[in-house]
């Protein structure tokens, strides 16, 4: 429930992103989230065997990652560099944390919980591109499905795999 009062949070303080220290609080409240789902996710997480599947799927996060810098790095403030990292950083652990209860649970419950994690990327991915980069067609429809379906997924998880 936290993870999803702090996403609303997140919503209103983009709602005027011209305003930089609104989009920064709107940063803190999302990270604040997916820091709730990463504990929900990591305490539902039995005794895990395959620490090598994650360790290769960290590889593959810290490429992404690497790669999304690269890409708004000529036009992201300098002074939304850390913040950036941290957050994409952040992110990147919620979704390797829903991996790990997929692996370790084989249901569908706890696939959705991945599913809804990726998507997540995918949403703060593209918003990060259109706020940093340039502009795309449908660019708030293609965030708001991916984020809504996003936060079902991981809310409908969490009542499969266990409350």
């Amino acid at each position: 429930m936290l993870a999803l009062f702090c996403g609303f949070l997140g919503d209103i303080f983009l709602i005027v992103p011209e305003r930089s220290w609104l989009f920064v609080s709107g940063l803190i409240s999302f990270a604040v989230g997916h820091v709730c789902y990463i504990i929900a996710l990591l305490q539902r997480i039995p005794s895990f065997q395959s620490q090598w599947v994650i360790a290769i799927a960290a590889v593959f996060y810290l490429a992404g990652l690497a790669g999304m810098m690269r890409l708004l790095w000529p036009r992201l403030p300098k002074n939304m560099f850390l913040p950036c990292i941290v957050y994409m950083g952040i992110i990147s652990f919620m979704s390797l944390s829903a991996l790990a209860l997929a692996l370790s649970y084989q249901t569908l419950g706890a696939w959705l919980a991945f599913i809804g994690s990726l998507l997540f990327v995918v949403s703060d991915g593209v918003l990060s591109f259109v706020t940093f980069r340039r502009r795309i067609p449908f660019r708030y429809v293609v965030v708001m499905s991916t984020y809504i379906l996003a936060q079902t997924l991981l809310t409908v998880s969490f009542t499969v795999v266990g409350g």
